[in-house]
């Protein structure tokens, strides 16, 4: 027979029934409560119990046991170890354990935006990205507002991507330097050359967390302003530091390269965190600038670094000498048939071993390192000065 459920004139009466009984009545009414109230604690205890059974296992997986409770380690350690131990083969325990190492991985493997970065701090590396769409809706047939402080010439460029203001960088900085820019990178060391302090030192800072930022600049504040002083390599030149957080601009004269090699001796910390990156954004128009920065920072990478040449349009000697001769040492295969010295040699012998590729976008290039190691950091300065053919690519027999 099937238990039917009580009406509510039934439940009242019974009510008045024990109430008529006395004492006896009421204790039983007591009793019932408390048996219920006990076995609700009861389930909700036992419910709360098999959740945390169920999610030790995910919760303790990185635990470290705190110094106050260093006594307790090893107990501490072992519930832990039973209580994974127990769930290692529930089915729920494996997929939160699952889906906490999948978070924690796309975690670790998310890159950040060099583009979002550099477009927040007004940066002129990705200006013409951000702006080549609006230019490209204009249908007007007068020059977009991106175009109308540039030069009349440069508005009437057949390339179409070259009439707009600003540089498109971030497809290159992206895929070169993505991967570093992910949490969990070790330190290494970024060094940045340029003309004057600008944008570049913050966005590579935010970009790449993990690298430790260094600006080298041919232009500094007069000698009064410098708040860091050091021995004088030229007049009013000093080779001081400014920045707020600390040592890591660094004002010289970018050609000289006595100078460069007091910046790399004394003020960059390569000896700690290993130079990984060199961007050359200095005095655009200077071929020997660019030259000089180019044999002096590239030799001197870690294996499997990069150097950045920025502003390649702006430099026509570096575009029809420097690169048609980088080009022929990434293929440079020597004299199979000859050992004697009448056999070509590379363009140039300090940068070919050393080189495993180079790769170009609009204005921009970068040579990447192979994982020979280098012993010219350690050579004479002499060995760090471009050839005679670097700017002159008839000189080049190879």
């Amino acid at each position: 027979m099937f238990c039917r459920r009580k009406t509510i004139k039934e439940t009242s009466a019974r009510s008045e029934s024990d109430e008529k009984k006395g004492w006896w009545g009421r204790f039983r009414r007591f009793l019932t409560i408390a048996w219920w109230t006990m076995v609700i604690i009861e389930t909700v205890v036992s419910i709360g119990l098999e959740i945390c059974c169920f999610l030790a296992p995910v919760a303790m997986a990185d635990f470290e046991v705190p110094e106050y409770l260093a006594p307790l380690a090893p107990l501490i350690n072992q519930t832990v170890a039973t209580a994974t131990a127990i769930n290692n083969n529930n089915p729920l325990v494996q997929y939160l354990v699952a889906a906490n190492q999948s978070q924690n991985e796309t975690m670790v493997h998310r890159e950040r935006s060099f583009l979002e970065i550099a477009s927040k701090r007004g940066s002129h590396k990705v200006l013409a990205t951000t702006l080549l769409e609006a230019c490209r809706r204009n249908q007007t047939g007068r020059p977009c507002p991106a175009e109308r402080s540039m030069p009349s010439t440069q508005q009437q460029a057949q390339n179409p991507l070259c009439r707009v203001n600003g540089n498109y960088y971030d497809s290159m900085y992206q895929r070169w330097l993505g991967h570093w820019s992910r949490e969990g990178t070790d330190s290494f060391l970024l060094i940045n050359v340029g003309v004057s302090p600008g944008d570049g030192l913050n966005v590579f800072r935010e970009f790449l967390p993990a690298a430790e930022v260094h600006g080298v600049y041919s232009s500094c504040p007069s000698c009064d302003d410098t708040p860091f002083s050091s021995p004088s390599l030229s007049p009013c030149k000093k080779p001081f530091s400014f920045y707020h957080l600390g040592r890591v601009a660094h004002c010289i004269d970018v050609r000289d390269t006595t100078q460069l090699q007091f910046v790399w001796r004394t003020e960059a910390n390569h000896h700690v965190s290993p130079l990984k990156v060199v961007v050359d954004d200095g005095e655009h128009k200077s071929s020997m600038q660019m030259a000089q920065s180019i044999f002096f920072w590239f030799p001197r990478l870690e294996p499997g670094g990069m150097l950045f040449l920025e502003n390649i349009q702006e430099n026509t000697r570096i575009r029809r000498h420097f690169l048609p001769q980088l080009a022929q040492d990434v293929h440079w295969c020597g004299d199979y048939s000859s050992q004697n010295g009448d056999a070509p040699k590379p363009c140039f012998p300090t940068i070919q071993p050393l080189l495993k590729s180079f790769h170009c976008e609009l204005h921009i290039c970068v040579l990447e390192r192979n994982h020979v190691a280098s012993s010219i950091a350690e050579q004479d300065i002499s060995a760090s000065l471009p050839p005679s053919n670097a700017l002159n690519s008839s000189l080049c027999s190879a």
